[in-house]
């Protein structure tokens, strides 16, 4: 069965990047805590792979002093239940989320943020799909994403430029031959031509829109997407064919060089 929103991929596809090295294996915490704080006395607390929920009620002041050596970003309760009050307004939660994103790095400002300021910049390749292109891609389209040298794979269905849904899909019909669902697992890259063209009409007749897949390494994906301005290496990875958009349009390669060369 396919969710319609499937937040354990879509977060696993464009914000596993957050950290190289899984929290059970670092030798000590390395992240950034974040903490909510009302009239000095700890709200809420939080951290990647560290418990401090007996801070609650605790002084503010004294913790910041004993973790002076931690990176510490602390928020006002008012301006929390604030933001969250907002974003129940917007219709979808990908849009509640990227709003509390927004509001919580323009609170601080970039001289407060070190290395939780990545954590908060948008995925380079959601946030051009947002930019401007929207108003020169359809208006309902969909892109598949499949990542080689994992089970990574999403389709994403955009409606306006919104994300209306994201899911892992179920390919079991396609796949109609072992062999077939054999060589696109391993090296979907490389897989023929007339097995590609035959996944993109497969998705336009599930979903009913035009598709556009995205055939790119692991290894690169999760390299691009540590950077805010990762374009140039994409379109170098399309040269040298280690990444391939299908179905192939000069308008999306034309975008793509737009934002490599001129940031736009």
């Amino acid at each position: 069965m396919e969710l319609t929103h499937d937040w354990r991929v879509f977060h696993r596809i464009f914000y596993s990047h957050d950290s190289k090295t899984p929290v059970q294996n670092r030798p000590s915490p390395i992240g950034p805590i974040y903490v909510v704080v009302h009239q000095d006395r700890i709200v809420s607390a939080l951290s990647d792979g560290e418990d401090f929920s007996n801070l609650v009620g605790s002084s503010y002041k004294e913790f910041s002093q004993q973790k002076s050596f931690r990176e510490i970003i602390a928020f006002e309760r008012d301006h929390v239940d604030s933001w969250l009050g907002t974003s129940l307004s917007l219709p979808h939660y990908f849009e509640q989320q990227e709003f509390l994103r927004t509001q919580a790095f323009q609170a601080k400002g970039k001289r407060d943020w070190t290395q939780s300021s990545k954590r908060f910049r948008p995925h380079f390749l959601l946030k051009s799909l947002q930019s401007w292109w929207r108003k020169v891609l359809p208006s309902n389209y969909g892109i598949y994403i499949r990542l080689t040298g994992t089970e990574g794979h999403v389709v994403l269905l955009v409606r306006n430029g919104m994300f209306v849904g994201f899911h892992e899909p179920d390919l079991t019909s396609f796949y109609k031959q072992r062999e077939v669902a054999q060589k696109i697992a391993k090296d979907i890259i490389r897989a023929k031509s007339q097995e590609q063209e035959g996944l993109i009409q497969f998705f336009k007749d599930k979903y009913q829109v035009p598709f556009f897949t995205v055939f790119a390494s692991a290894q690169d994906w999760q390299a691009w997407s540590r950077l805010s301005n990762p374009w140039v290496e994409v379109l170098q990875a399309m040269q040298k064919k280690t990444l391939k958009v299908v179905p192939f349009r000069w308008g999306v390669a034309f975008l793509l060089g737009l934002r490599a060369y001129l940031g736009i």
